[in-house]
């Protein structure tokens, strides 16, 4: 980041939650989001898609992981304080300041998402032939 913002370096993809600081002191000019649908956080910048470039879409994201043997009922009761806590008007708030988006979805829409991600970057590594040398 440091080198786009001296000039060292032309062009780089970061998450937004990184970038818009740069971007509000006029440091940094976003050019798109890798976003299907327009940032709330940056509502003037284009999608990649909008930009032309075909089906482009990455986004930065965290989920929360415990251990495999972790019980159901621990996990399900984790979901939903997390889902609480994520929905409360403070952290909400919190989060948007600091420019991420709060989901707090469910343990099935999560586990989905969660696959979706996989196959799609196993997709693109296999295309682009990348593997480990080791």
């Amino acid at each position: 980041m440091q080198d786009v913002v001296s000039g060292q370096v032309q062009l780089v993809v970061a998450g937004i939650s990184y970038s818009m600081g740069l971007v509000s002191a006029g440091r940094l000019r976003p050019l798109a989001v890798g976003m299907r649908e327009r940032s709330p956080l940056a509502p003037d910048v284009p999608t990649m898609i909008e930009a032309g470039v075909a089906a482009f879409e990455v986004v930065s994201w965290l989920g929360v992981w415990a251990p495999a043997k972790t019980s159901k009922a621990t996990v399900e009761r984790l979901n939903r304080e997390i889902v609480s806590a994520l929905n409360t008007p403070d952290v909400r708030k919190a989060l948007t300041a600091r420019d991420f988006q709060p989901v707090g979805n469910s343990l099935e829409q999560f586990s989905a998402f969660v696959r979706t991600e996989v196959a799609k970057y196993a997709r693109l590594v296999k295309a682009a032939g990348i593997r480990i040398d080791g």
